[in-house]
């Protein structure tokens, strides 16, 4: 069993650059995901999505 590195030329991972990526992206998607769901509201008839106590008429 190896206890170091067999290749002491080998670049790091950049596991802190992996890191921030991925924050990054989290940050972007739930942004991203947030104006999706504002964005839905403006497509269609406001009356029509307003859920109300009141029966539908027959």
């Amino acid at each position: 069993m190896a206890l170091r590195n067999p290749n002491p030329n080998r670049q790091p991972l950049g596991i802190v650059a992996m890191g921030t990526a991925l924050v990054i992206a989290a940050f972007l998607g739930a942004v991203i995901g947030l104006a999706w769901q504002s964005a839905e509201g403006l497509a269609g008839d406001p009356d029509d999505e307003v859920l109300t106590g009141e029966a539908a008429p027959d």
